[in-house]
């Protein structure tokens, strides 16, 4: 399953696009008729999935949240607690437990709701003070969790992976060893093993970073050189992880990088 604008319409309005046999052929799920743009969806279950974006408004966005039942074809939006936001990425550690986080409306501070009941409803949860706009989340089970962001300008000091094992009740910050990467995406295969990645703010060039202690700590994974800034990980078994990104622009190149080492190499 895939989320983004509907084709041939200039960044929106948000489209579902659903797969049942590898991605050799797509279908166009039923929305809601909201407005929204969605940013990202994760399915827990062949049945259950959950996406989350915004519906954006002339001097303010909202949150939206959508849930599904039948493996994308009918969706159901859901209230989002708090105050005007976008929600950027969502994981789901089970059918029933799943954060999402994102960033206020003047994108300038990081937002974070959760659901306990499989999408119904949603509360906050609080943040460090100063967090800046969280990227992504991952989920690998249902107390833990690890998020990622960064201001958009890019500047050192604003770069944050930070780690929850209450589901958001509380966060720890970790140590960055390379501060300089501008984090966009995180990946985790247990409540100890995760992999972030981005790009590095001096030359705009892929970056990664991993950690073996909960987001604690994080150390550098040397990518291939000339490696795309990674947009989105995926971590489907122990150790053996996906990144995507794009090379150059106009047109901008899609390429595809794979772990089976926990970062250690990258193909």
């Amino acid at each position: 399953m895939a989320v983004g604008p509907s084709a041939g319409q200039g960044g929106g309005p948000a489209a579902v696009y659903l797969t049942s046999d590898g991605g050799s052929s797509w279908t166009l799920g039923a929305l809601p008729s909201l407005p929204s743009v969605l940013y990202d969806v994760t399915c827990p279950t062949t049945d259950h999935c959950v996406a989350v974006g915004e519906s954006p408004a002339d001097n303010a966005s909202t949150g939206v949240i959508f849930t599904s039942a039948d493996g994308g074809h009918s969706w159901t939006a859901h209230s989002v607690p708090g105050a005007s936001q976008q929600l950027d990425s969502i994981s789901c550690a089970s059918t029933t437990t799943c954060m999402a986080v994102g960033e206020d409306v003047a994108g300038s501070v990081g937002t974070s709701v959760v659901t306990t009941d499989a999408g119904a409803t949603w509360s906050t949860r609080p943040l460090p003070a100063g967090t800046p706009p969280l990227n992504a989340v991952s989920c690998p089970s249902t107390s833990r969790c690890v998020a990622v962001g960064a201001n958009p300008d890019g500047s050192v000091s604003s770069i944050v992976a930070l780690s929850t094992s209450d589901l958001g009740a509380t966060w720890s910050a970790g140590t960055l060893s390379a501060p300089q990467v501008q984090l966009d995406a995180v990946a985790c295969w247990s409540s100890e093993d995760c992999i972030a990645g981005g790009s590095n703010t001096v030359d705009l060039a892929g970056e990664a970073v991993v950690t073996t202690d909960g987001g604690a700590t994080w150390s550098s994974s040397t990518l291939p050189t000339a490696a795309p800034p990674l947009a989105a990980l995926t971590c489907p078994a122990a150790k053996t992880c996906l990144g995507v990104g794009t090379v150059g622009a106009n047109p901008a190149t899609g390429a595809a990088l794979a772990t089976d080492d926990g970062g250690t190499t990258w193909r």
